[in-house]
Order: structure tokens, then sequence, then C-alpha cells
């Protein structure tokens, strides 16, 4: 080869390796680590999740990126810790004319988050109940979680908290219309422009001799009808919550219960009566009817655990051959029923039953109520049979899982307060929740039993979720997720 040969190739080499840095001449043992992401992009990236809308292009915080030493995450950072309620519930700022809008975004945006987390988000479960969602928040367990968010609660308080918090919403235009839907058509009445009649049907008295099952059908009586005024859900922008009932006229008949039955969210009216799966004036019996559901979607919701949780060697000893219920004489379906059927029996004294229009147009609310009359019954709180008394006994639960770590657990409570005080202090709740803003905020999904030995990643993630199990406060959560690599230099980049 010519000398001017060798110069040329040396030229085209030079060139390639300046424009592609890689040279044709050499084969790298590794490959180069990517580069990092800029702090425009870290940024850009952190203000679409937070607010769900694209960074503006006149975005005074592209000049901040641009005039200070303040990294993407860190910007990212000052704009979440600077939010809260103030007293009277309302999303703020400490600079709220310059930041009004956003704040109002990143508050819609981390309520449609934390919304999406729940399994079931309808309680409307017939044509015949659209009007349950005028006087029912179906939003209302999502409320929860953005309202311990931005007060700076300890996540936990969810389980406990006896008023749930009652979205203040905003609109320029009155939302006064429903959707009646019929067979053939679909129609939008206001909501007042006929009468609302309330009847409660009279379950106590449904109950006959023992060994009985109650009628699931105690039938109608006209002369039994009261006018009802309910107050209705809030509807519009979403401005912050509150825990106290709004204003009403005194010459309501009725109103639904804003209280829970215990346990914070699980036992509200809309999370309970979106998770039940048991019909209307139906009462459970400890064998069929339960609310299976609820329990299964508690596990679900709030551990992003499903079943089965127990082994068959866990539930070996409470296979019951002479049940007559053939799920409890097979090991294989007592692994959810064991966890499942235990877990409902605390909430056996509540039941869904329904108001709402007059007959002739028979839309209807559906609403949670329970049993007054408390009667002793058999201690096992797994029936061999269905037993009339159930409904009407003391609402003794029992909770068996193995959790997180892998160690069995069978938590006896009392009623829902005590199932929820052992969620609220639980690991698996703030696992799950860690997994659930690690996935939003960064694309990776961890499962909730991951081992720090399974990856970086994985060990990152564990990092995380113990830390949050010992703060439990969620916008430090949100804080150090942005500060991870996990999302700084995450695959979401």
């Amino acid at each position: 080869m010519s000398k001017t040969s060798k110069n040329i190739l040396t030229a085209v080499g030079a060139l390639l390796v300046a424009s592609a840095g890689v040279s044709f001449f050499t084969t790298p043992t590794r490959a180069a680590p990517p580069a990092s992401p800029s702090r425009f992009r870290i940024f850009s990236n952190c203000y679409g999740l937070l607010t769900g809308k694209a960074l503006p292009l006149d975005s005074r915080y592209l000049q901040r990126l641009k005039n200070e030493a303040i990294s993407g995450q860190a910007l990212c950072q000052e704009i979440l810790t600077g939010l809260h309620l103030d007293a009277a519930g309302r999303i703020a700022t400490s600079d709220w004319a310059a930041n009004q809008g956003l704040a109002r975004a990143v508050l819609a945006r981390m309520q449609l988050v934390h919304q999406s987390w729940f399994n079931r988000m309808s309680f409307i479960n017939s044509e015949k109940e659209f009007a349950s969602s005028a006087v029912m928040d179906v939003q209302a367990p999502a409320n929860y979680l953005t309202w311990t968010l931005f007060s700076d609660r300890e996540a936990g308080q969810i389980f406990s908290v006896v008023r749930p918090p009652a979205a203040i919403r905003e609109t320029a235009v009155p939302q006064d219309f429903m959707l009646e839907k019929d067979i053939n058509l679909g129609t939008l009445y206001p909501r007042n422009s006929r009468k609302w009649l309330f009847q409660l049907h009279e379950v106590e008295r449904m109950k006959t001799a023992p060994g009985a099952l109650p009628d699931p059908d105690p039938g109608y009586d006209a002369a039994k009808d009261r006018e009802w005024h309910p107050q209705y859900v809030a509807m519009g922008e979403l401005l912050g919550f509150s825990d106290q009932p709004a204003t009403r006229a005194p010459a309501a008949v009725y109103e639904i219960p804003r209280d829970g039955f215990g346990g914070g969210v699980i036992g509200t009216q809309a999370y309970f009566s979106a998770n039940t799966g048991v019909e209307h004036d139906v009462l459970t019996d400890g064998a069929l009817k339960m609310h299976r559901r609820w329990s299964e979607n508690i596990l679900k919701d709030f551990l992003c655990r499903d079943l089965p949780v127990l082994t068959e060697a866990d539930v070996a000893a409470n296979v019951n051959k002479a049940a007559k219920s053939p799920f409890q004489q097979q090991a294989e379906c007592m692994k959810c029923h064991q966890t499942m059927d235990n877990l409902a029996a605390g909430a056996r004294d509540l039941y869904i039953s329904w108001t709402g229009f007059d007959k002739t147009h028979p839309f209807f609310a559906r609403i949670v109520r329970q049993t007054q009359t408390k009667e002793a019954g058999p201690a096992a709180l797994l029936r061999a049979d269905a037993d009339a008394r159930y409904a009407f006994s003391p609402p003794d639960g029992q909770f068996n899982y193995r959790d997180v770590d892998g160690r069995r657990v069978s938590f006896d409570f009392k009623n829902l307060n005590e199932l929820g005080g052992y969620l609220a202090g639980s690991k698996d709740f703030h696992y799950c929740m860690t997994k659930r803003y690690v996935k939003y905020f960064t694309g990776y999904d961890f499962d909730v039993r991951t081992k720090a030995q399974d990856s970086p990643e994985a060990g990152e993630f564990l990092r995380l979720a113990d830390g949050f199990y010992a703060h439990r406060n969620q916008k430090r959560l949100l804080v150090e997720i942005l500060d991870s690599p996990l999302f700084t230099r995450g695959k979401a980049l």
C-alpha cells in the first residue's frame, strides 16, 4: 500500500471516530455508558408527570434552569414541596399569584394518579343505579390519598380518619343534570325536576325463625315513601378537600352518612358499595353470601397483592370435609377463601340498600347500611352452612396472608378500626404505595416481594420503600423518587 493510501485511510478513520465516537480500527471491550440526560430533559419529564401538561416554551422555569445552578430534579422537587393545603383545605403555595394554575394542575394530576390505583372505580352495577353518582363521590378513595399527600400527614391516616375528606370543586356552569338510562334511550334531566323519594327496607324485621334465611326481596310499600332532598356530589375543577359537611336545609328527611363504618377508606360508603359484590338488601350468611370482592380488593388496592396469598400447607388445617360449602372442602380453594372469607367476616353487618326516584321512574341511588341488632353467634368465623344469625352477630374478623417478607400473618380484629390500624402500620401498605409511585414516575414496575439481590434497580426500590416505611410521608417519598437514579437515569428518560 502506498503512503498516500495510508494517509487517506488514517484521515477517514479519524473522521469516523470524531463523528461517531467509535473506531472502526478497534473493537471496544464494553459499551460506553449512555450520556446522562440533561437537566432540561429531566425537568420537562418531571413537569409533565406532575401536571399532565407539556412544559410551555416561555416557562419561567426554563429561564431558571438556564440562569441558575439548579438541577432539573431539584427544581421539580421545589414545585412539589411548595404545595400544601391551607386552613380551608384548598391547595396553596407561597407564590400563589404566579403558581395558581400550576398548583391546581398538580392537584388534579395526582388525584387522577391515585384514582387509577383502585381496582373498581364504579359503584353503578346496573342500569337502574345512575342516581348513585349524583349522591356518592366515586373518587372518594382517591380523595384520601391526595389529601394525605398535600396535608403532609402520615399515609396510614387513610385508614383511621372518621370523616372522609370531601372534594372542594368549582365550576362556572352549574352541574345539575343527571343521566337517566332506560333500555331504549338515555335522557338528561335536571336533578330536581321531579321528586326524589326515600324508603329504607326494614331488614331487621326480615329475620324469622332460627336457621331461616331472610327474604332477599322485602317488597315495596308506597305508604312509606318520603320526599328526599339529597346532598349532591360537588362537580367541577378540584380545589382541595374539606372534612366539614356542606350547609344543608333543615328540612332534609335523610342524609347519606358522611362518616364511614370504621377503618377509614375501606369502610366508606363509596369504597364498600363499589366492592361488595352482594346484591341489594341481601344479608351475609357466613357461607355463600359474603363481601368477598371487598376483601380481595383490599389486598389489590392497598397491598398490591393478588390471591392466593397463602399456600396449601398454610390452610391444610382449615379444610372442612363436612362443610356444605364446597370450597371449604378443598385446600386449593381455601388458599383464597381462608383470606377472603375471614377478612369479610369483619364486614358481616354491612349491606347495600337503595333509595331514589319514584317507582314510575325506577332509578336508584345505592347506599350502605349496617345491622343494628347484635347477637352472640357461633365462635367460628367460617360457617359450615348458611346461618341467618350471621349478619346480626359481632363483626369479628381475621386477616390471613403472608407478608412482603414471607412471614405468615393471622391478625384478629373486632371491628374495621382495628383492621385499619393494622393496615396503617404494615410494611406491606408502604411497599405497595412505593411501588405505585415508582411505576408512575420512573416506569419501573417492581413486585412488592422483590429482593435486593435481584438487580441494582431492585435494591434502589427497596431503599425507597424502606425509607417510606420509616418516615411515612408521601411528599417526602416523591422527593426521594425524583432524586433517585431510577428517575434521573431510568427508563422513562
